[in-house]
């Protein structure tokens, strides 16, 4: 089987606005006009009325450079016919002309202000003496690039990502730049830059009109977003976003039908009374992690679990709670309740079934989605439950439980729980002394009355 993989391409245009001072430009600075903008790497034109002009940079805040473009300087002074002039009189008997002066903005300046003082001599109306103030902002400047996925793990068959391209400005405090087209290319799957038209290359509008839809472009300055859809090909796609040298990317999983599970307790045994959750793993032939799949429980003949001989085997409630009348029902089990990190939200885990269990817990649907997670990944709750008040009954779950689950008829996973007695003995390998100022990791053993740790 021959297998052709295809890069496709399209530019977004990101929101609208006016002319982008991207390149280096020419900025007018009127004679009648006190102030102008401009970035670094411009020029600024100064118009000065008289036969003769003289101007001088009397001040630039920190960081901000410039100098006159005829000779490279802090001041200068021209006439009309001078090589200063950038608009030399083709009439020279005519000296009340206008006379330009260009002054460049280093291409590296930071941003600040130009003190320039100006001054007309001779004509008919000569320019009086005054300073003006030019603006150096990198406000029209593409200072950074970045783009990012949600979800980041999609079915290759009809699986889609939604992909958020932020372009922002290189002012001191950087905003959204719009106006700026970027070009992304990404080597699985294909793009939609309107909602409903897949093409190897197109232009996405900046807002949708009454006929689209608008998943270009959400209204954020410097934001568009485009849509990545599976293709049937699995695997890892790259998401690259350009915008002249500036580059970004992403990553996307394409994910297959479900090839492997594993299955591994949170810790191997647990005291009768207690509970411990199961990790479910589920990939692809590709080894590529598969997101949004709930598992149910194992259906007869088969067994759910399977207990030590004769006694009774610990249980995995899989019914969901029915939410109770004033709408939070009790924390859910089994397929349905999450296993959640207080310490570090990012390592809490779904349940492989449906959480239906409400605000009691902080375990809802809203949190993570139901079933396997980005990394292929939920959970199933396990508890030990102690029976009656004797001895005997106490202890009907001791000893090894199998658990098994299934996501189809071929693709099927088991593992083990032990169930240990209450703590019987502590044993420990601290030493009988440590240096001082030594780390000394010590470890700390609990036993039940069956040497079962």
């Amino acid at each position: 089987m021959i297998t052709a993989a295809f890069a496709v391409a399209f530019a977004v245009l990101i929101s609208s606005s006016s002319t982008q001072t991207v390149q280096a430009a020419d900025v007018d600075l009127l004679e009648t006009a006190n102030s102008q903008t401009a970035a670094p790497g411009d020029t600024v034109q100064i118009a000065v009325n008289g036969a003769l002009a003289q101007l001088s940079i009397t001040g630039t805040g920190d960081g901000v450079g410039a100098s006159f473009a005829a000779n490279e300087g802090q001041s200068i002074s021209c006439s009309d016919d001078a090589s200063c002039d950038e608009n030399k009189s083709s009439d020279l008997q005519n000296p009340s002309r206008e006379i330009t002066v260009e002054l460049n903005i280093d291409a590296d300046s930071g941003e600040g202000y130009i003190l320039v003082s100006v001054l007309g001599v001779g004509g008919d109306s000569p320019s009086e003496q005054e300073t003006k103030v030019i603006t150096v902002s990198k406000a029209n400047l593409v200072g950074s690039l970045s783009i990012t996925a949600s979800p980041k793990t999609i079915s290759a068959a009809d699986g889609t990502s939604t992909l958020r391209i932020l372009v922002k400005n290189a002012a001191g405090t950087p905003v959204g730049l719009n106006g700026e087209e970027v070009s992304v290319i990404t080597t699985l799957g294909s793009i939609e830059c309107v909602s409903g038209t897949e093409t190897q290359a197109c232009t996405a509008a900046a807002t949708a009109d009454s006929s689209g839809v608008p998943n270009v472009d959400d209204g954020t300055p410097g934001y568009a977003s485009v849509t990545l859809n599976g293709k049937g090909v699995e695997g890892e796609a790259t998401i690259t976003a350009r915008l002249g040298t500036m580059t970004a990317t992403a990553t996307v999983t394409m994910f297959g039908t479900a090839k492997s599970l594993e299955a591994a307790p949170m810790q191997g045994s647990v005291e009768i009374g207690g509970e411990v959750y199961v990790v479910l793993s589920v990939k692809d032939g590709a080894g590529n992690p598969v997101s949004g799949l709930m598992i149910a429980p194992v259906q007869s003949p088969a067994k759910e679990v399977e207990g030590p001989e004769g006694d009774d085997v610990v249980l995995v409630v899989t019914e969901k709670d029915t939410a109770e009348e004033s709408g939070v029902s009790a924390a859910g089990t089994g397929y349905s309740k999450d296993f959640i990190n207080a310490t570090d939200s990012t390592k809490s885990i779904p349940a492989c079934g449906d959480d239906n269990t409400g605000s009691s817990d902080g375990t809802t649907d809203d949190a993570f989605g139901p079933g396997t997670n980005a990394d292929g990944q939920c959970v199933v709750h396990v508890t030990a439950p102690k029976k009656g008040v004797n001895d005997a009954e106490a202890n009907a779950t001791r000893g090894v439980h199998t658990l098994n689950f299934s996501v189809s008829a071929t693709v099927k996973a088991s593992t083990t729980i032990e169930v240990a007695g209450s703590p019987a003995s502590i044993t420990t390998d601290a030493p009988d002394m440590v240096e001082p100022g030594s780390v000394t990791e010590i470890t700390v053993s609990v036993w039940d009355d069956e040497d079962v740790l």
